[in-house]
């Protein structure tokens, strides 16, 4: 309701609407629902961004905002604040914004990065790079994460939350699984009798070959044989692993090279960005230079310069004093630069 008085403070007009903005009694041209102005020759309230019809709870143009999967009314891009004018209201004409946001069912900060970043692609000039200020000129990657300046409650929650103690995604776990590959037997991971002992996807057993008698045994039986020797630390894997032995060795193996992202890693970097520097760091065993006279990718990363860190990639395509790249390690660096600096991959492996 919106009500008027004169200057000694006594009622002298009264106006009502239904939640939905449809004036009761006879409707008035000038400024009504929402502050905003309406239009009754056409019976459409002006809304800034978009003309808006109270009858029908709809707008007459789409929104820019997509909405997001974690809220399904959000994605309806004609309808009033996703049908709930109880408690939101909208008179930018846009998607209702960033302080309903808690009500968006979101659990991950994968779901989080989605929703800032279709905020903030429609409102630029609400966001920042993770809501701090950036020096120009400066290389920002398309995946590089820009988060609202204003700040307050639950939503510095999520954002401690997810740029100070990230976990790997699911695209950095199909990643890795694509490139590490599944192998229910011990293996070694340079060829046999070349390398480090490995098994499942990618899981490290000892830096050294297998010992080769251990490693072809196909079935638990098999390790019975005396002639079968095993290294205490192959025995738990002789005669093969599940599946599931393999998930939870996959995640056993990671956590070092997410402990690392997540230490050596000084400012916020989006869950694309964060698995590709995992896979990086796991693959490799670190994610600095070490001895290697490569570029660390570190220092870029920690200055914003992510277009010049996703280069850095291809750099690191050598192994086991191999001369020249390695085919696998020049695919698999090309899908994370690209995961890194585009949010996807596209691999052609």
């Amino acid at each position: 309701m919106r009500q008027s008085v004169d200057a000694a403070g006594a009622l002298v007009a009264a106006r009502e609407w239904t939640p939905y903005g449809v004036e009761v009694g006879e409707a008035q041209a000038g400024l009504g629902f929402t502050g905003e102005w309406f239009d009754a020759a056409v019976g459409l309230q002006y809304l800034r961004a978009r003309w808006y019809h109270p009858g029908t709870g709809r707008f007459t143009q789409e929104d820019p905002l997509h909405g997001i999967p974690q809220q399904p009314a959000t994605q309806h891009r004609y309808k009033y604040v996703a049908a709930n004018p109880i408690n939101y209201s909208d008179p930018r004409g846009l998607w209702y914004g960033p302080d309903q946001y808690d009500a968006a069912g979101i659990e991950t900060c994968e779901e989080q990065d989605l929703f800032w970043r279709e905020y903030c692609r429609v409102f630029p000039n609400d966001c920042g790079l993770y809501g701090t200020p950036v020096p120009i000129p400066i290389a920002i990657s398309p995946s590089a994460f820009y988060w609202p300046v204003s700040s307050g409650g639950q939503y510095d929650q999520w954002r401690d939350k997810c740029f100070k103690n990230r976990m790997l995604g699911q695209l950095g776990r199909e990643l890795m699984h694509r490139w590490e590959g599944w192998r229910s037997h011990m293996y070694d991971d340079g060829g046999p009798g070349v390398g480090n002992c490995t098994i499942g996807w990618g899981h490290l057993i000892h830096l050294e070959p297998c010992t080769p008698s251990c490693r072809l045994c196909q079935t638990p039986e098999d390790c019975l044989s005396e002639e079968v020797q095993c290294l205490e630390s192959e025995s738990p894997f002789c005669g093969g692993i599940t599946r599931d032995e393999g998930d939870r060795l996959f995640t056993i193996s990671t956590q070092q090279a997410v402990n690392k992202v997540n230490d050596e890693i000084e400012v916020p970097v989006s869950q694309e960005q964060f698995d590709a520097l995992v896979s990086f760091a796991f693959n490799r065993g670190q994610l600095g230079a070490g001895t290697s006279g490569n570029t660390d990718i570190r220092p870029l990363i920690n200055q914003y310069r992510f277009v010049e860190a996703a280069q850095v990639f291809q750099e690191y395509v050598t192994a086991y004093n191999i001369e020249g790249p390695l085919p696998g390690l020049v695919s698999r660096r090309r899908d994370e630069a690209q995961l890194f600096n585009a949010g996807y991959y596209n691999s052609r492996k």
